[in-house]
């Protein structure tokens, strides 16, 4: 498969690896030919195609095998034909046209920014994020990435502007602040055209959507978006966040905004995979039900959205495939691409990133909640009594892990200061939020380092009783215990309402930082109030 070419050079273009590894081999490679028809004969596919390099000559292929190739929408659009016009494939799958995914693409133009831009100069998708966004009381997740917006893209959803010839005169005759305009207003229109960048989202959709053949023999998407509405409502909320950091406006795409009609780039699905030709068009290695030979190895045959570019995934289903037809062909299942043993594995930035984003992802799923909290008391070190004060701040970064973890941990960190040290000691560690709701109504264990260099851990326990006139003093009142340190720390009525008004969601709008904090309230009095009972 992709080896080093002679040379030595490695590229990750497809006419450097797979294409001159394929025409070294003996294939031939044809441009400017379009495929018209494709039909079984003389065991195994005739393909008829349209020469335009030869002034349109209708010319036909003939093989023992077929690899389709043509994109989700081009190859599906070629199997509806063969079966529902030219009749060739009349046995292909009910299911033909379903499953097709736009993998959740999204866009928003993000102007009028106080930041100067220049998205024509640069790389396309230079950063990516990973968003888990609640939505609809459940968690969606996608993509954010930097996009461009060249001018002459502007220029051309420019001419589709209707005021657009009102707008240029009066930038001819309102003079800009920023050095000025010329006679015709170029320079003005020029700065503007720059100040617009385009971000690109993609997510999980529903991938419920049907290509079918419209009057023209076409493949046409026949899709309800209403089941992507939580996604595309969470996309465009982050699109709206991402524009404030440079100050400036975020619009959707036209397409959404005016006429509800979705917009991608990733067209995936449309080739289901079923055991039978019942259950989908394909199996699981990509061969056609009941047509032997016959293979789907491109995006048609993605069975859903990935939620991320999916080049990856349809190149590493491809190569799977294609080497299990390969190895059918020779009958020896233990075939490999001569060029394997050059293969050597690449150390890819990316995949560190994305394996790190999805793991903060997972830790962050859900809103969030942070708070601050301050204790003052007494502790006993080494038998000698000395004022004490912590203070901690504390953060749970994503609600899902924290609801289902028995203990319900919450990331602490802050310092605690001790009557006849010189300085505060920091401290981090958890605390523990009702892990016990019959007795113990927050645990914190808490590490910090002696005079000697040596770690310490500090326990402290909130127990509740069964006495409902106690709860002030249970949730307000900390028992703290070490090696050889005893105390008892408490907030005081000051310190709680503190403590109440430092609560702040973690979210990407100001509505859902609200719904996070009075979640996390709600949480808290229910787990006080059911703690009493349970005593």
């Amino acid at each position: 498969m992709c080896g080093r070419l002679q040379s030595g050079r490695e590229e990750h273009t497809l006419d450097y690896n797979y294409l001159a590894v394929a025409e070294k081999a003996g294939a031939m490679a044809l441009t400017e030919a379009e495929v018209v028809r494709i039909q079984p004969g003389d065991g195994g596919y005739a393909v008829e195609y349209r020469d335009h390099a030869s002034g349109g000559v209708t010319r036909v292929l003939t093989g023992r095998s077929l690899f389709l190739a043509a994109g989700a929408v081009g190859t599906t659009e070629l199997l509806l034909r063969s079966r529902d016009v030219h009749k060739t494939l009349p046995d292909l799958s009910p299911r033909l046209g379903e499953g097709f995914s736009g993998n959740g693409d999204y866009l928003s133009l993000i102007r009028r920014t106080r930041i100067p831009l220049d998205p024509e100069r640069g790389p396309t998708i230079t950063t990516t994020s990973v968003v888990d966004f609640d939505e609809a009381d459940g968690q969606v997740w996608f993509q954010v990435q930097d996009g461009a917006y060249p001018g002459v893209l502007a220029r051309l959803v420019g001419g589709f502007d209707p005021t657009r010839h009102v707008r240029e005169r009066l930038l001819r005759a309102w003079p800009t602040r920023q050095g000025g305009t010329t006679k015709n207003g170029n320079q003005r229109r020029h700065q503007h055209s720059r100040s617009i960048m385009a971000l690109l989202l993609m997510g999980r959709d529903a991938s419920q959507g049907r290509l079918i053949l419209d009057h023209h023999n076409q493949a046409a998407v026949d899709w309800d978006n209403r089941a992507n509405r939580n996604l595309y409502r969470a996309e465009g909320q982050v699109g709206r966040a991402v524009a404030r950091m440079p100050c400036g406006h975020a619009s959707d795409a036209p397409t959404w905004s005016l006429m509800r009609r979705a917009l991608t780039v990733h067209n995936l699905g449309g080739v289901p995979m079923g055991i039978d030709s019942a259950h989908g068009v394909i199996d699981e290695y990509g061969e056609v039900h009941g047509h032997r030979g016959l293979y789907v190895v491109d995006g048609a045959a993605v069975p859903s959205a990935t939620g991320v570019n999916p080049s990856a995934s349809i190149l590493a289903m491809a190569e799977r495939n294609v080497e299990r037809a390969i190895r059918s062909m020779i009958g020896d299942e233990r075939w490999e691409a001569p060029e394997m043993p050059d293969v050597t594995p690449a150390d890819i930035p990316e995949d560190r990133a994305m394996l790190l984003m999805s793991i903060q992802r997972r830790q962050r799923s859900g809103n969030g909640v942070r708070f601050h909290e301050a204790m003052t008391g007494s502790v006993r070190v080494s038998g000698v009594s000395r004022a004490a004060r912590l203070t901690l701040h504390a953060h749970i970064a994503g609600w899902a892990n924290f609801i289902r973890d028995p203990n319900h941990p919450i990331s602490v960190s802050g310092t605690i200061d001790i009557e006849g040290l010189a300085t505060a000691r920091p401290v981090a560690g958890t605390l523990e939020l009702f892990p016990d709701p019959r007795d113990v109504a927050r645990r914190y264990w808490l590490q910090t380092k002696q005079d000697s260099g040596e770690a310490l851990v500090l326990v402290g326990t909130k127990r509740q009783h069964r006495n409902p006139l106690r709860l002030w003093s249970d949730l307000t009142t900390l028992q703290v215990e070490a090696a050889d340190t005893v105390g008892v720390l408490r907030i005081s009525p000051l310190g709680t309402l503190k403590l109440a008004s430092s609560i702040r969601g973690d979210a990407f709008t100001r509505t859902k930082r609200a719904a996070a904090a009075a979640r996390f309230l709600t949480y808290f009095t229910r787990g006080a109030l059911r703690g009493v009972m349970l005593s």
